[in-house]
């Protein structure tokens, strides 16, 4: 019984995390919606109402939250809206779902994820492999459900949506969980709390601190559980987050009846089924009534045991649980066999063999692909890895190449500069000697010059001395003229 609740903790934490993303509000349908819708005229606002009158029928008016699912489909399709028509098939995917119709939700979300690739709009299409992961995960079809959450992520991360990427560690942890590999999904819980607490997202918080509380419950560590579900009460209380209330009730009912404390036990169930009638959540109740009836068989009330075990049974026939079917026809052959009642005690003996046979088959099978689905995520993580490295690489490469070319630009520059400084200094030297010869052979032609000068000056007063001393050519003549 224990086992089967904890599952419930995971099926109840991927459909709080399903509705978060889709935007789904637990509440019954407010009729001013539909009187604002009436008098709407605007197009997207006329739709965003649609959408919002669907998904708050979503848990009290199923059929109602398909009549607005399909108005909001047919509207957008007719005014040719495609962001608002891929809005709609996820609605239509998300009714699907919480119906266990898995193979109609991926249908449905699939072609949400169409129209999103149509309007280009990647960062949308990690929420959609994300919703087609988890129906994956209800069928057992780990494989492929790794497959989507892989995708997923690596977008996620891509376009840094911390969001998505801690809903994804929760489901991720999840499918861990239910394949009893209670390291790694504790592993991914911390992971998903972390990015949840950076937030301070408390519903987020709350969630992640109630799955680890099922871990440890999962390892027989009551105490440490009990913690962990009291703190998610604690945080859920806050944020009034009625579903999730009813897990955290529930799962400190179970471990109260574990310890013996039935009044306390008894107490914590009550105020689930309280909560559970009061959304009308078929899934939530059935589960509350089994936990009654354990709850009541371990307080040998076997009247309360078999009212509430009967109930339970009624709820889950359309739901094919097995698990639930397994816990409850145990009960009831308990029950019986106690009250020394065989007749009826054998035939529910029989039926839970069936069940318990069939989950087996299925544990079986889970324990084969146990291996291979954290080959598939690692080998997943592994490539991408070694793309990263290999870009790296690529990038390194080419980062030094152009270090390369910079330190030669850049020694091409000081060489060309020393080149100049020395060119420059040899000029201007030659320069300074050019200039020196220049003065020097000034100097030399203003020396020239002057003893020419001196030279002239020299002769003319020889020549003036001279003619001082000969006789005049007058006199010369007179006298040979005086001779003759």
């Amino acid at each position: 019984m224990k086992r089967a609740n904890t599952y419930f903790i995971v099926l109840i934490m991927a459909l709080l995390e399903l509705t978060m993303t889709s935007g789904v509000v637990f509440a019954q349908e407010s009729d001013s919606l539909t009187q604002l819708l009436q008098k709407e005229t605007n197009d997207s606002v006329k739709f965003s109402l649609m959408i919002q009158i669907g998904k708050n029928a979503l848990m009290a008016n199923r059929e109602k939250a398909k009549e607005y699912a399909e108005k909001a489909l047919s509207f957008s399709q007719g005014k040719k809206m495609k962001t608002e028509e891929a809005t709609a098939w996820r609605l239509k995917g998300t009714i699907c779902y919480y119906e266990n119709q898995y193979y109609k939700a991926i249908e449905n979300y699939t072609k949400s994820l169409e129209m999103t690739d149509k309007v280009k709009d990647e960062s949308k299409t990690s929420s959609q492999y994300r919703n087609i992961a988890l129906c994956y995960t209800k069928l057992g079809n780990t494989i492929t459900a790794v497959d989507y959450y892989y995708k997923a992520l690596k977008i996620a991360e891509k376009y840094k949506d911390t969001a998505n990427i801690s809903h994804l560690f929760n489901d991720i942890g999840s499918v861990f969980y239910q394949q009893h590999n209670f390291d790694n999904a504790q592993s991914y819980y911390f992971k998903a709390y972390k990015i949840y607490k950076s937030k301070n997202d408390e519903q987020g918080m709350a969630m992640i601190l109630n799955n680890i509380g099922s871990v440890f419950s999962e390892s027989k560590d009551y105490s440490f559980a009990l913690v962990y579900y009291i703190q998610a009460v604690d945080l859920r209380e806050k944020v009034a987050d009625t579903l999730g209330l009813i897990s955290c009730y529930t799962n400190i009912g179970q471990i109260y009846s574990i310890r013996g404390e039935h009044s306390k036990a008894l107490t914590n169930d009550l105020k689930a089924l309280k909560l559970a009638e009061g959304i009308k959540y078929n899934v939530a109740i059935a589960n509350v009534y089994s936990s009654l009836a354990v709850t009541y068989q371990n307080m040998k009330n076997y009247p309360m045991a078999l009212e509430y075990a009967n109930k339970g049974l009624d709820l889950i026939k359309g739901m094919n649980d097995l698990e639930k079917s397994r816990d409850i026809y145990k009960i009831l052959y308990e029950v019986y066999d106690a009250s020394n009642k065989p007749g009826l005690a054998i035939p529910n003996y029989k039926k839970f063999l069936l069940y318990r046979d069939s989950i087996d088959d299925q544990n079986n099978s889970r324990k084969a692909s146990q291996l291979q689905m954290a080959y598939e995520f690692d080998k997943k993580q592994l490539a991408d890895s070694i793309q990263t490295v290999e870009q790296f690489k690529i990038d390194e490469e080419k980062h030094q190449q152009e270090i390369s070319e910079q330190k030669t630009y850049t020694y091409g520059g000081i060489i060309g500069f020393l080149l100049m400084i020395i060119f420059s200094s040899v000029s201007f030297r030659a320069y300074r000697q050019k200039r020196k010869d220049n003065l020097l052979v000034s100097e030399q032609i203003d020396l020239v010059e002057e003893k020419q000068k001196e030279i002239l000056d020299s002769i003319r007063y020889a020549k003036r001395i001279q003619q001082s001393l000969l006789p005049s050519e007058k006199y010369i003549e007179n006298n040979l003229n005086r001779l003759k």
